[in-house]
């Protein structure tokens, strides 16, 4: 299949530990884009509120085509063209589906349990590292957002009942105990018991899988192979957490074999990694420009034009002027237009919010002078040009009486 001549743009969250993004799904998607040689551009947007559907990742092909969630996005550069999975049989394609399910659930709840329910990594790591990559409207939501989607993932998913002993919860000391050993020789795991064995059920049929291949289905790199990176990655680098649990499983003698695997991706998915572009267009010279950055910064283009086809398109009301104008139809859907108005609906409330904050702390003091202060203050003033007057006539006519100088003053 020939390949799609569209731009492709991905809108992804920013890196740490030596990694492009800190999130697995956008890491997935940048090592697919990678492995299968496509020219694309990245921005860390930073800003979930960025999405349709409100995650990252975000494919812009185009101009106008946006593409959200890992699945989605991999689907759809398969239809450019953009293929690995093309030479595996249906056999091996059901195979990749029951692997990469695996992965996104027992990994990455893994991963969301280390980061969110351990209460020391996320005040000392996660909290902050989100605060400083968020914009500013929404760095103060951003963490607690996404940490009580976690919790709702887990508690979805059963892990709330799975509590040690040491955290009230019902599982015996032994359990607990053996866990610790297996985790790491000098560190008390806070991962429950049942995860850890199942995330070394998953470490364990992905090593089976893999055995000594390049990659999960032989010599060259498949879908599996992106999304099995963009988690096991974030599990081995992710070197800040007091509480390293998944580094410490993964690290050890017995998954070197993973670990060359993702240091394998990992070095040639950088050969074709792009640099980030800016997260933002450079500030305008124009006023004009200066008001057409919004619909710029929201939508690319001509600014002015990205804002009539918003306004007509929100209000629903586009008339057969306005396409001639812009030259080309409404390509926006009703969830897209819905999506918009709330996004700038919550841009709004937010700087709102910080208003309200920073009047309600004092941080900010507005104080109003009443008018006979007002009389007082201009009296002042004008006695003490007055003043200066008179001295500065002295000066340069000493001989003079201060009579005189008031009147050749005034």
């Amino acid at each position: 299949m020939s390949r799609s001549p569209a731009s492709l743009t991905l809108y992804s969250w920013a890196g740490r530990w030596g990694l492009p993004t800190v999130d697995p799904f956008c890491l997935g998607v940048l090592a697919y884009l990678s492995l299968s040689e496509a020219e694309w551009s990245t921005y860390n947007a930073n800003d979930p509120t960025l999405s349709p559907s409100g995650e990252l990742p975000l494919l812009k092909v185009g101009e106008h085509q946006l593409v959200a969630g890992s699945e989605d996005i991999i689907r759809q550069l398969q239809t450019m063209g953009y293929d690995l999975d093309a030479a595996l049989t249906k056999e091996e394609q059901a195979e990749a589906i029951a692997y990469r399910t695996m992965v996104e659930h027992v990994l990455y709840e893994a991963q969301l349990y280390e980061w969110f329910m351990v209460e020391d990594n996320f005040v000392e790591v996660v909290r902050p590292m989100y605060s400083r990559m968020s914009p500013i409207y929404t760095r103060y939501i951003v963490p607690i957002r996404m940490r009580n989607a976690a919790k709702e993932r887990l508690a979805q998913a059963e892990y709330n009942k799975y509590k040690t002993s040491k955290e009230g919860g019902s599982s015996s000391s032994s359990e607990v105990d053996a866990a610790d050993k297996k985790a790491a020789p000098s560190e008390a795991t806070k991962l429950p018991p049942q995860m850890i064995a199942r995330v070394r059920d998953c470490y364990n049929a992905l090593l089976a899988k893999l055995g000594d291949q390049m990659y999960m289905f032989g010599e060259k790199p498949s879908s599996l192979d992106a999304v099995v990176y963009g988690h096991l990655a974030l599990h081995l680098y992710a070197d800040e957490f007091r509480h390293a649990t998944l580094r410490s499983i993964l690290s050890a003698d017995e998954y070197r074999r993973l670990e060359a695997y993702c240091y394998n991706i990992r070095a040639v998915s950088e050969l074709t990694m792009p640099t980030p572009l800016a997260t933002c267009p450079p500030l305008p010279s124009t006023l004009s420009g200066i008001l057409a950055l919004p619909g710029r910064v929201l939508f690319g283009g001509d600014g002015w034009r990205a804002i009539r086809e918003y306004w007509s398109s929100w209000r629903g009301r586009e008339t057969a002027t306005d396409a001639k104008r812009t030259g080309q139809a409404d390509v926006m859907s009703p969830e897209e237009r819905g999506f918009n108005r709330r996004r700038w609906l919550s841009i709004l409330g937010g700087i709102g919010l910080m208003v309200g904050y920073v009047l309600w702390h004092g941080l900010v003091r507005i104080e109003f002078a009443s008018d006979d202060e007002d009389d007082a203050a201009a009296a002042s003033m004008l006695e003490g040009d007055e003043d200066e007057a008179v001295e500065a006539v002295a000066e340069e006519y000493p001989a003079l009486t201060s009579e005189d100088l008031l009147k050749s003053v005034f």
